[in-house]
C-alpha cells in the first residue's frame, strides 16, 4: 500500500527551496493539519482555513481599516496625499482613470485575467507621478522624489508561487513584488529607477523562472473576480495565500492583502492574531482608497508591509562541479546579542500553518555570524561540525504578558521546599540560554513592539461569504492553542455566583513575538523508534529516578518526579503532548511551559488550553465525569455539588493518552516483509485510532469509557494482532494501556472528596488530595515493560496507510 509521505512536484519548487519540504513524523498522529498539509488538495486547504478563523474575522470602516492596518502613519500614507497622486494620474491624461466614470480597466470586456491586467496601469501612474514633481501640487509632499521603491504590482495570475513547503499550488492573481528580487545579482534597489526598468531586468535576468513567482519576495497580495457573486472564492483565495506566505517564510509577521469584485473592493490584514478586513468601497467612486494602499505598498519600509528584520535568508550554492549537489537554504536568527544559523530543516513548523496560532517553528541551530559563518575555531568558517554547540531555537507568538519560560520554570522551582526537589525538577527542564521577546529594529520607527494588531472598540464580527450559518458568538468563546480559532469552553457546574466570576471578557487578546534558545537538542517522540527508550523517558516524566542526581559520589538513589514535582510545587502544565515531552540522552525532560499556572491560583475561567489529541476527556468536556451518582447518569444538569477545574490528575492523564497515542500506531519491523492487509489496517483506523485521537465526540466518550473499564484494552487486543503485533509486545504493552483504569479510579476517589472555596471565590479540591501513589505506580509499570521489550525497534502503522 502507498505510503502518506505524499512528495510534492519537485517541477514546482526552485533547487534552493527543496530543504524544507514538509515530512510527516513517522509515528503520525494525522491531527487535522497533518491531514491538510499532506493531502495537497486545494479545496480542502481552503475549506480549513475558512474554518480556522470563522470567529476572528474583523470588519472596521474603511478609514478605520487604514488607521488601524496600516503600521507606518507617515503623511506621505495620508488620504491628502493619496488625493494628491490621484490628481497627478488625472493631469498625466493617460486615460488610466476618469474622474467621473472611474477606472478604465474596471470598463473592459473580456475575460477576468485580462480585465485586471489593466491593474498594473495604476501601479505604472503612481510611479510616474511620484518620481515627476511636475504632476504634483506645489504644497504636496515632495518626499516620495527621493525614495526608492520597495515594490512594484505584477499581474501573474498563472504562475505558481513558489514555497518551500510545499502544500497545493497557489496562484495569486497580482502581487506586491520587492524589487531587491531583482537585485539578487549585487545591484541595489535604487538601481531600479523605474517601473519599466525593474520589470526588464526581471523578465531579461529570470525571465518565467522561480525568482518572480518566490514568496519570499511577495510582499502583499491580491485576488480578483468580476463579480460579487464570486466573493466566497475570493475570500477563500485570499486567505489560502496569506497562509502559505506566513507559514512559508519564517521571516514574515503579518501580510497584506486586498479583493475586487468588479469595482467591489476591501483591503485586508492578516497577523497571528487576527483577520482585519476594511467595509467594501466602490473602486470607481472612491478610488483614493485604492491609491493609498499602493503608495502604502510601493513606499512603506519591509518592516512595515510584514517582514521581520531579525530573521535573514541565505542560499548558499551547491558545488558546480557535482551534479548532485543541492543550493542550500537556510535562516540567521538574533537572539540577544547573538545570531544563529538554522540546519536543515524545521524540526517542527505545522504550528506555522493555521494564521491565527501561536506560529511555533522550531529549529535546530548553531551559533554563528551576522553573515552566517560559524563561529568554530581552527576550521573552515562555512563547515558544519555536526553536535558542535548545536541547539534549539524556537520561535512563536504567546499572548501578550504571558510570562518567559525561564520565569515560568523560576516560578515552579521556588515553590518546591527542599534543594533537592528543587535540583530534581530543574534537571528534567530544557536549559534556557536565550529567553525573551522579539525587538524591533531602530529603523523600524513608529513601530515600538513586536505586537499582533490590538482590536478597536470599531471592529464588528463578520462571517465570510462561505458560511450559510452564522459563526458561533459564544461570549464563553476564545481561541485554543492547538488550532489557534474560537472554540466553546463549556458548561462548569457552579454554585451560586460561579458562573458570573468564571464568564471570560469576549475579546481578542493582542500576541507577541518571542524567541528562545535552548542548550539540548532533543528527540521528539514523534520520532522514536525504540520501545525501552520511550517508556524510559515517559516513566521519567511520570515519575523517574534522577539520572542527574543519583550518582555513585553522591549517594543512593533517590526517587524524584517531574509531573510528580509539578504538583508538590502546586502546579498543572495543561499541555502534555509529544511536542512538549521530549527525549534527552535516552531520558525524558519537559519542555513548553508557557500554559503552566498553579492549580489553586484566581482565574476568571479555567482556559481551554493543551493539544486535544492528548487532553484529559474532563478537560475535553469541561465537566466532572467521575462522580460516583454520574457514572451511570451523564446528564448536563447544573446541580450543586463539586465543579470541574483543571488539577494535576489531568496531567497524568494526558500522559497517558501521549504513550497510548504512541503504541497504538505502532507495529513491529517484521510486519513490513508482510505488510498488514488493507483490511486491518482500515479496521485499526476505524475501531481504535479515529475514535480515540481523531473524532472529538468519540474521543470523549471512548475515553471516559476506557478510564472506568477494566482491561478495555483487551477487547480490542485482535486489532493490534492483525496489525504486526505479537504476544510478546501484547503482554508488555496490556498493564501499560490499562492503567487508564487506575487513573479513572484515581479520580472517582478525588470526586468523592469536598472541595474547598477561598475567600474570592474560588473553588477548587485541596492539593492534600492528589497523592504520589499514581505517579509511582505508573513508573513501575512503564519500567517493568521498558524490561521485558528491551531493545526492541518499532515500526509505524502509517506505513501501511493509503494516502
Amino acid at each position: 500500500m502507498a505510503s502518506p509521505n505524499t512528495q510534492p512536484n519537485p517541477a514546482l519548487h526552485a533547487p534552493a527551496l527543496t530543504k524544507r519540504q514538509y515530512t510527516p513524523p513517522k509515528a503520525n498522529s494525522r491531527s487535522m493539519v497533518d491531514q491538510v498539509i499532506e493531502d495537497h488538495n486545494l479545496k480542502g486547504t481552503r475549506q480549513f482555513l475558512l474554518n480556522t478563523v470563522a470567529n476572528n474575522l474583523l470588519g472596521l470602516p474603511i478609514e478605520e481599516w487604514f488607521k488601524v492596518a496600516l503600521k507606518d502613519q507617515d503623511v506621505k500614507f495620508n488620504h491628502g496625499s493619496a488625493t494628491t497622486v490621484m490628481q497627478g494620474i488625472l493631469n498625466r491624461r493617460q486615460n488610466v482613470l476618469d474622474k467621473d466614470s472611474g477606472w478604465a480597466f474596471l470598463d473592459v470586456e473580456g475575460k477576468e485575467d485580462d480585465i485586471y491586467a489593466g491593474f498594473e496601469g495604476i501601479d505604472e501612474q503612481i510611479n510616474a507621478v511620484t518620481k515627476d514633481k511636475g504632476y504634483l501640487s506645489k504644497d504636496s509632499n515632495p518626499s516620495y522624489l527621493s525614495k526608492s521603491r520597495t515594490t512594484f504590482v505584477k499581474c501573474l495570475p498563472n504562475k505558481a508561487a513558489i514555497s518551500p513547503v510545499y502544500i497545493n499550488v497557489w496562484k495569486p492573481d497580482c502581487r506586491a513584488i520587492l524589487t531587491n528580487a531583482a537585485c539578487l545579482k549585487g545591484r541595489s534597489p535604487r538601481s531600479v529607477p523605474t517601473r519599466k526598468k525593474f520589470l526588464e531586468n526581471m523578465h531579461n535576468e529570470f525571465g518565467n523562472s522561480e525568482e518572480l513567482n518566490d514568496i519570499y519576495h511577495c510582499a502583499a497580495i491580491f485576488e480578483f473576480k468580476k463579480e460579487k457573486s464570486s466573493r466566497a472564492e475570493n475570500e477563500a483565495q485570499i486567505l489560502g495565500g496569506a497562509a502559505n506566505i506566513m507559514y512559508g517564510d519564517p521571516a514574515r509577521r503579518f501580510v497584506y492583502g486586498v479583493t475586487m469584485e468588479g469595482p467591489w473592493t476591501r483591503l485586508w490584514l492578516f497577523d497571528r492574531g487576527i483577520v482585519l478586513v476594511s467595509d467594501e468601497f466602490d473602486a470607481n467612486k472612491d478610488p483614493v482608497h485604492l491609491i493609498r494602499i499602493l503608495l502604502y505598498l510601493a513606499f512603506a519600509k519591509k518592516a512595515h508591509l510584514g517582514y521581520d528584520l531579525t530573521v535573514t535568508r541565505k542560499v548558499e550554492k551547491g558545488d558546480p562541479t557535482d551534479p548532485e549537489a543541492k543550493d542550500e537554504t537556510y535562516f540567521i536568527y538574533e537572539a540577544g546579542e547573538k545570531h544563529y544559523r538554522t540546519i536543515g530543516s524545521p524540526l517542527y513548523e505545522r504550528g506555522a500553518f493555521e494564521l491565527l496560532s501561536r506560529g511555533v517553528r522550531v529549529w535546530t541551530v548553531q551559533e554563528s555570524d551576522k553573515n552566517g559563518k560559524f563561529n568554530t575555531q581552527g576550521t573552515d568558517q562555512h563547515v558544519l561540525k555536526e553536535g558542535t554547540d548545536q541547539h534549539v531555537l524556537k520561535d512563536f507568538w504567546p499572548l501578550k504578558d504571558t510570562p518567559t519560560e525561564s520565569t515560568i520554570m523560576e516560578n515552579i522551582i521556588s515553590e518546591l521546599k527542599t534543594d533537592s526537589d528543587q535540583d530534581a525538577l530543574r534537571g528534567y527542564f530544557l536549559t534556557v540560554l536565550h529567553d525573551g521577546n522579539v525587538p524591533v529594529p531602530p529603523e523600524t520607527e513608529p513601530l515600538s513592539h513586536d505586537w499582533t494588531t490590538m482590536v478597536p472598540e470599531e471592529a464588528k464580527q463578520i462571517k465570510f461569504a462561505a458560511f450559510k450559518s452564522k459563526p458561533s458568538a459564544d461570549p464563553e468563546s476564545h481561541r485554543t492553542p492547538l488550532l489557534g480559532f474560537a472554540a466553546p469552553v463549556g458548561k462548569n457546574r457552579s454554585r451560586s455566583g460561579l458562573l458570573e466570576a468564571l464568564k471570560m471578557d469576549r475579546k481578542y487578546p493582542q500576541r507577541e513575538h518571542r524567541r528562545i534558545i535552548f542548550e539540548e537538542v532533543c528527540t521528539s517522540f514523534e520520532k522514536e523508534t525504540n520501545a525501552s527508550t520511550a517508556l524510559t523517558a515517559i516513566a521519567d516524566i511520570a515519575e523517574g529516578k534522577s539520572f542527574f542526581l543519583c550518582t555513585p559520589s553522591n549517594g543512593p538513589d533517590r526517587s524524584f518526579t517531574a509531573l510528580n514535582l509539578l504538583r508538590k510545587a502546586g502546579y498543572i502544565h495543561r499541555d502534555i503532548s509529544p511536542g512538549n515531552c521530549l527525549i534527552y540522552e535516552s531520558h525524558g525532560k519537559l519542555s513548553d511551559l508557557e500554559f503552566c499556572k498553579p492549580f489553586l491560583a484566581e482565574s476568571k475561567g479555567d482556559s481551554f488550553s493543551g493539544t486535544t489529541e492528548f487532553m484529559a476527556a474532563e478537560v475535553l468536556t469541561k465537566r466532572l465525569l467521575f462522580r460516583p451518582e454520574k457514572l451511570e447518569d451523564d446528564s448536563e444538569s447544573e446541580e450543586p455539588g463539586n465543579i470541574y477545574h483543571p488539577h494535576p490528575i489531568h496531567d497524568l492523564e494526558a500522559l497517558n493518552w501521549m504513550t497510548w497515542w504512541f503504541f497504538l500506531s505502532k507495529t513491529l519491523p517484521s510486519a513490513s516483509a508482510s505488510a498488514p492487509s488493507s483490511a486491518a489496517v482500515d479496521h485499526w483506523r476505524s475501531e481504535i485510532w479515529r475514535p480515540l485521537f481523531a473524532q472529538e465526540g468519540a474521543t470523549r466518550t471512548l475515553r471516559r469509557t476506557a478510564l472506568y473499564t477494566p482491561s478495555w484494552i483487551k477487547g480490542y487486543a485482535y486489532v493490534f494482532m492483525e496489525c504486526g503485533w505479537d504476544k510478546k509486545l501484547m503482554r508488555a504493552l496490556t498493564p501499560v494501556l490499562n492503567f487508564a483504569r487506575t487513573i479513572g479510579q484515581e479520580h472517582e476517589a478525588i470526586q468523592q472528596q469536598p472541595q474547598d472555596t477561598d475567600g474570592k471565590g474560588n473553588i477548587r479540591w485541596p492539593a492534600k488530595v492528589f497523592r504520589a501513589e499514581p505517579y509511582t505506580e505508573y513508573t513501575k509499570v512503564l519500567k517493568k515493560a521498558a524490561a521485558s521489550l528491551g531493545n526492541l525497534e518499532l515500526a509505524s502503522i502509517w506505513d501501511h496507510v493509503d494516502a
